[in-house]
């Protein structure tokens, strides 16, 4: 492949991280987007690196929804016995 530009290369985490999913998501997404908005970007590479960017960005959508459906809410009132807090995603 001589004379081909190729992208330039990025430094990979650690494996050994406490990231989570969705914020090893949100970094892949940094980089992709790097890529994409690069000036050494080759056309070519163009629409596989967006193709990527979307279906990241759908992974990242479902994991922020899912822990939206998680959050927990106290509801205290006289009838309340307070022994568990009520969750939204088990109705």
């Amino acid at each position: 492949m001589a004379g081909k530009r190729q992208l330039a290369p990025v430094t990979i985490a650690p494996q050994e991280s406490e990231e989570s999913r969705l914020d090893r998501l949100r970094g892949i997404r940094r980089v992709l987007e790097g890529h994409i908005f690069s000036p050494d970007t080759l056309a070519r590479d163009l629409s596989p690196l967006i193709r990527q960017a979307r279906e990241v960005n759908v992974e990242i959508e479902e994991l922020e929804n899912e822990q939206a459906n998680l959050v927990e809410v106290n509801v205290i009132d006289g009838d309340s016995t307070e022994d568990a807090p009520f969750r939204l995603e088990v109705i």
